[in-house]
């Protein structure tokens, strides 16, 4: 329940950063925080950090959505990194 508000509130891109603050101060799941700091990263432009930590992260995952969500900021950072 939340990764979906979570995934929600990254459609608003930097402006739904107030808020994914406050969810990391509440209590969630490792992998929710995790990917809550990646896009952090992300939108500071940052993307060889985003690519160590989402590789980092990504081995401790099975297969299911937020595999598939890291999967496809991987990507993003790639093509902007021009790789």
């Amino acid at each position: 329940m939340l990764l979906k508000l979570v995934t929600k509130l990254s459609t608003y891109g930097q402006f739904g950063r107030p808020f994914m603050n406050y969810l990391e101060s509440i209590s969630l799941n490792n992998e929710t925080i995790e990917y809550i700091e990646i896009l952090k990263l992300f939108w500071d432009n940052k993307y060889d950090e985003v690519l160590e930590t989402i590789e980092r992260n990504i081995s401790k995952l099975r297969k299911g959505s937020l595999y598939y969500l890291l999967l496809s900021i991987k990507l993003s950072a790639l093509h902007r990194l021009k790789r």
